[in-house]
């Protein structure tokens, strides 16, 4: 199972699109932990709308409503949460493609003497959504370079949430408390790092 943790905090303008692309994963064993961090705009009521949907498609679907604490919080009582054996983080407004999951976990799978897959994606915006033009690697070296740490550290290449899928075993031994530091950004970098 694939636990996919998704803060939220005032989503109602991308909230039903990025449900949708989970929703439309063609690996269905999906643990949803969604977040809802203090939203004053329809997010929580969207999400309650949606939930019989979200629990009738996925396997598990967790829904924590909480006060406002920042994303690195929110990042934190979800992963206290998580009990799949891959990780995944997505933010709100990002979407997945519809084999994104299956094709992580599978490589994972495949590749046990590895402990994280990351794969590209695009940049996009309202008006292109369906853009494929806007990579967010381009450097083909990049693309098959196998020990990205200092390049993440230095960022000299992206880390954007829905990209990487890591072994829970890994952040387990890495984080024994689940907790990272609850910052209001840099999540991706602490799990990622």
């Amino acid at each position: 199972m694939i636990s996919l943790i998704i803060p939220c905090f005032n989503g109602e303008g991308f909230l039903n699109r990025c449900l949708d692309s989970v929703l439309s994963q063609t690996y269905k064993e999906i643990e949803l932990i969604l977040i809802n961090d203090g939203s004053t705009d329809s997010s929580q009521t969207i999400i309650e709308n949606r939930r019989k949907e979200i629990e009738e498609t996925i396997s598990k679907f967790i829904f924590i409503n909480q006060k406002n604490q920042g994303v690195g919080a929110s990042c934190n009582i979800g992963f206290k949460y998580a009990t799949g054996q891959y990780l995944c983080l997505l933010d709100v407004d990002d979407v997945l493609l519809p084999s994104s999951l299956e094709e992580q976990k599978k490589w994972l799978d495949n590749h046990n003497d590895f402990d994280l897959v990351r794969t590209n994606g695009f940049y996009v915006n309202e008006e292109q959504l369906e853009s494929n033009k806007n990579l967010f690697e381009v450097n083909h070296d990049m693309k098959l370079k196998e020990n990205i740490f200092s390049d993440i550290f230095h960022s000299t290449t992206y880390l954007w949430p829905g990209t990487y899928m890591i072994r829970m075993k890994l952040l387990n031994k890495i984080y024994p408390d689940r907790e990272i530091y609850p910052s209001r950004s840099g999540q991706n970098l602490q799990f990622l790092m």
